[in-house]
């Protein structure tokens, strides 16, 4: 069922899955329930209704006991991440996800701190899990347990306490908040298509050293926008001032029009230079 679905958990869990089945099963009526799971009839076994999700999630189809609540709990308290599996009658069993940290992660934070740009981590994994990620990583702030509508939400109130945020996303449940934040980066090269779709900017790569180059250029083109925006003013009320006293000719202001549009392209084209260097 998980070969369905865009969630990245999904798509660890059906390349770890290959080791023990050599065919996906065909699903009907597919259900992915954003910050939950998924659910579908299975066309091949006899229990045909198969739930895959949180715990949260799997409690509203089944009665679970307190077996099963232990294991959540105990991989919870891991740092992991707990799947649960059922179908029409019972548990199937509880997966164990643990993130694999990217080993640029660590550097990215640090040239992020050093830009004095402040971290957020919003994620629906469990408050142990986010917290071990986030304090190996040097992340600031750390929201766990968070549906969609709750990360949307998270990311509304630092809209209105800062100038601007950025939400960096690649799954669905993601897709959102990419929405509400200033400005949405997607993982092209690992997010989902609806993540993608939703995002002001499509990283076509997994290189999260990318994101503080982003912040760099964007501080540059902001720089050199203000600069030529100031310049051609200028420039526009020197000659009206000259006009005013009789001190300016048609053919001066051609020169000076024409001249400040030059020197306008060839700022703009250092922008072209910064992403030679750092690209």
């Amino acid at each position: 069922a998980e070969a369905f679905s865009e969630h990245p958990i999904a798509k660890s869990i059906v390349e770890s899955s290959k080791e023990f089945s050599e065919k996906d099963h065909d699903y009907a009526n597919f259900k992915a329930i954003m910050g939950k799971g998924i659910s579908g009839e299975c066309m091949v076994c006899v229990d045909k209704h198969h739930c895959i999700g949180t715990l949260r999630f799997i409690m509203e189809e089944h009665k679970v006991d307190k077996r099963v609540i232990d294991i959540v709990e105990r991989f919870e308290k891991e740092g992991k991440t707990a799947i649960v599996v059922s179908d029409d009658n019972k548990i199937k069993g509880v997966i164990g996800v643990t993130d694999e940290i990217r080993p640029e992660s660590a550097s990215t934070i640090r040239a992020l701190h050093q830009l004095n740009v402040k971290t957020a981590m919003l994620t629906g994994d469990n408050q142990s899990a986010a917290n071990y990620v986030g304090k190996l990583v040097g992340i600031d702030n750390i929201y766990a347990k968070l549906l969609p509508d709750e990360k949307v939400r998270e990311i509304s109130t630092l809209v209105k306490k800062s100038k601007s945020v950025a939400m960096v996303g690649d799954g669905v449940n993601d897709s959102p908040a990419l929405t509400t934040a200033s400005v949405g980066i997607a993982m092209g090269a690992i997010g989902s298509e609806v993540a993608v779709e939703n995002a002001d900017i499509a990283l076509m790569n997994n290189n999260l050293e990318l994101i503080p180059f982003l912040v760099k250029l964007g501080r540059v083109s902001g720089r050199t926008i203000r600069i030529n925006t100031a310049a051609a003013i200028g420039v526009k009320f020197v000659f009206l001032a000259l006009a005013l006293i009789g001190k300016s000719s048609l053919a001066l202001a051609i020169f000076a029009d024409v001249g400040v549009t030059v020197l306008v392209v060839a700022n703009s084209l250092r922008l072209f230079n910064f992403g030679h260097k750092k690209l």
